[in-house]
């Protein structure tokens, strides 16, 4: 019974971490001027979603509070409307990409796929 209780305080513990953790990098991408499309805690199936604010921000909270994510507009992952594109992830500065640590939450697997592909900097050069 106590191992049931001490799992129990560990889960709150990590998703409070998590949630602490991810409404830093919400709150810096809005500060910055990023569009923030979902901000998700935990993963996993969603067990409570909300959709609000000017933005149509997407509020997630999943089954298993172990993790979360900041999904960006970022122009990568499909078309990007016009009026939407200066707040793309791809056309900030560097520096606000790298604030936003982007590249490494992105893992390490998207990292080499872009990587490989040379394009990736002309293609942001090219829009602008």
């Amino acid at each position: 019974m106590n191992f049931f209780w001490y799992l129990i305080w560990f889960v709150v513990a990590v998703g409070l971490l998590v949630t602490v953790h991810e409404f830093g990098h919400f709150w810096v991408a809005r500060r910055l001027g990023f569009k923030v499309l979902r901000f998700s805690i935990g993963f996993g199936r969603p067990l409570l979603t909300r959709v609000a604010g000017a933005d149509r921000v997407e509020y997630v909270v999943a089954a298993v509070p172990l993790g979360g994510y900041v999904k960006l507009l970022d122009e990568r992952e499909g078309p990007v409307a016009a009026q939407d594109l200066p707040r793309s992830f791809t056309h900030r500065p560097p520096w606000q990409r790298h604030v936003m640590g982007q590249r490494h939450h992105r893992g390490a697997a998207a990292r080499r796929r872009c990587d490989r592909r040379l394009d990736c900097r002309a293609r942001r050069t090219e829009v602008r």
